[in-house]
């Protein structure tokens, strides 16, 4: 026989998820969170042009500068050996379609959510994320990005 201290309610569950949910929902990613997968690919995509720059004279570089362009050439590995893991294609060839990926049967569903996951830890284990998360870091990663340009070797 269940012995049952106490009886919670359906809408006291509720009430307390939604308390977890709203207290955390800029520190932690949400599964099914469309705006906050979006936000990842476009932090990809910005660190995929980041890195692709080759006419820059390095030797240049501040400390800091160095140390965000490394940062960024790791999460774009990652980023990208865990995607031709899990799903054998080139990331940052599939990064305009990926939120349209069809995601019938469970195991791309599973396979997104680790992808997700992987990108996301990644993310906040490099990258200082204060309580405006994925957002700030998008934009500064966007400048970080412009400011390059004082580094490009002169033709």
């Amino acid at each position: 026989m269940k012995n049952t201290l106490f009886e919670i309610t359906k809408q006291e569950k509720n009430r307390i998820l939604e308390m977890h949910k709203s207290a955390t929902i800029k520190q932690y990613l949400m599964e099914g969170d469309i705006d906050s997968r979006k936000t990842i690919l476009e932090i990809l995509k910005v660190s995929d042009e980041i890195t692709k720059k080759n006419n820059l004279d390095f030797s240049k570089f501040t400390d800091d500068d160095k140390d965000m362009f490394m940062k960024v050439g790791d999460l774009q590995s990652t980023a990208g050996g865990t995607f031709m893991r899990l799903f054998g294609k080139n990331l940052f060839d599939s990064l305009d379609n990926l939120l349209q990926m069809s995601l019938d049967g469970i195991t791309k569903q599973e396979k997104l959510k680790e992808f997700i996951y992987v990108v996301t830890k990644t993310i906040k284990d490099n990258f200082s994320t204060d309580e405006n998360g994925f957002l700030d870091l998008k934009t500064d990663l966007e400048n970080f990005n412009i400011s390059l340009n004082k580094y490009e070797l002169q033709k």
